[in-house]
């Protein structure tokens, strides 16, 4: 006959490299029959003892079921890849600058003119080398660049403001956040503004009923580090100043008349590199506030033509500019945060005594105008 025989019954076990047992193969053998011989089945092998990997995020964790050999370097390359993340502290400093004749261009332009030196000429003798001029300052962009280490950073700026306006800090915050992740920053209000009113026409005398919804307004700044080898820190930055405007926009919903109101924002994106402890300015959002104030003896100051005799009418005009301080601090271990934990402890404990300090000021404060500027950067008595 033409056909083979059937193969034999008996399968080859197979092992595992530690020697378990596995699942054995199918049976492989010969045979012979009428007419011919044949031969039949095939060695199996189980594929058990493959490479498994099987995450476990709940224990931030992974399983592997693998040789000795490639274990050891799937355990080598976890232990180059599975490091503690970088991450940055952000010291944030919002301020609102009122814009008088020393500063009618702008802060920005005031530090790059020169505006500063003369601020700190009694300071600059003293710091030699390191000089806080405006040759230092960055002439890109959004901003300027100074020198955290050397230069006193945010405070440096804003005492030197002070010396020549008013400056109002809206907000200092510090915030920690990890490598390449964003950090965001909110001073402001949230503003209900009225969306929609209905009324029902089945219903005789219904109820009017109002939908209301909120707009965020204030400075909102959100910041998302990215650090080199090299300690250069690139901040992608995003500011955004809203606020509600003077005058209503009329809608109509539903049959009824809704007078919204405007809301006026003004938003910066940029990206900007610092070295680490170094501190960048944003600056340039001015606002103009115009207002109208009419004073006189109630009632006769609004007569038309007559009232003009019975009172007056004052108009106020003040610029403000928004600036924006970011200092970042890259911490790299334990250590750096350790040491960043201390900075703090010691300005807190710097601030509980100021009160006391300013008790012990003569009745006439510093005879010398720059005298809070010099000892903000260690410079006086």
């Amino acid at each position: 006959g033409n056909a083979g025989g059937l193969g034999g019954q008996t399968g080859n076990t197979t092992s595992s490299p530690d020697g378990n047992p596995l699942l054995g193969g199918l049976g492989g053998g010969s045979g012979s029959g009428l007419g011919g011989s044949g031969s039949g089945g095939r060695n199996g092998q189980s594929d058990t003892n493959a490479l498994r990997i099987i995450p476990n995020p709940q224990n931030n964790a992974v399983l592997v079921y693998a040789t000795p050999d490639e274990n050891d370097q799937i355990e080598a390359m976890l232990r180059k890849i599975d490091i503690t993340p970088l991450q940055v502290r952000i010291d944030a400093t919002v301020a609102e600058v009122t814009l008088n004749d020393n500063l009618q261009y702008g802060t920005q332009f005031f530090f790059k003119s020169g505006g500063v030196n003369g601020v700190l000429s009694n300071a600059s003798q003293s710091l030699g080398s390191s000089a806080i001029t405006a040759a230092m300052l960055s002439t890109g962009f959004p901003g300027f660049v100074i020198g955290g280490h050397s230069g006193g950073g945010a405070p440096f700026v804003i005492n030197a403001l002070q010396d020549v306006t008013t400056v109002h800090v809206l907000s200092s915050p510090e915030l920690m956040v990890v490598d390449n992740h964003p950090a965001s920053l909110m001073v402001g209000d949230l503003v209900p503004y009225l969306t929609a009113s209905t009324q029902s026409t089945i219903t005789a005398n219904a109820p009017i009923t109002n939908s209301v919804s909120y707009q965020q307004t204030g400075v909102i700044l959100q910041v998302t580090p990215h650090v080199n080898n090299g300690g250069l820190v690139t901040l992608d930055v995003s500011q955004t100043v809203s606020d509600v405007g003077s005058s209503t926009t009329p809608t109509t919903s539903g049959g009824q008349a809704i007078n919204s109101p405007t809301f006026n924002e003004r938003n910066v994106t940029s990206r900007v590199a610092v070295q680490d402890g170094d501190t960048v300015g944003l600056a340039g959002l001015i606002r103009d506030n115009v207002s109208r104030d009419n004073a006189g003896i109630p009632w006769f100051k609004d007569i038309p033509l007559l009232g003009a005799l019975a009172g007056s009418q004052n108009n106020k005009r003040q610029r403000t500019e928004l600036l924006v301080l970011i200092t970042p601090h890259v911490v790299h271990d334990q250590r750096d945060a350790y040491a960043l934990t201390e900075d703090l402890r010691e300005q807190l404990q710097h601030a509980a005594r100021v009160p006391d300090m300013l008790q012990n000021l003569p009745a006439g404060g510093f005879a010398d105008p720059n005298a809070r500027l010099r000892r903000s950067v260690g410079l006086g008595p």
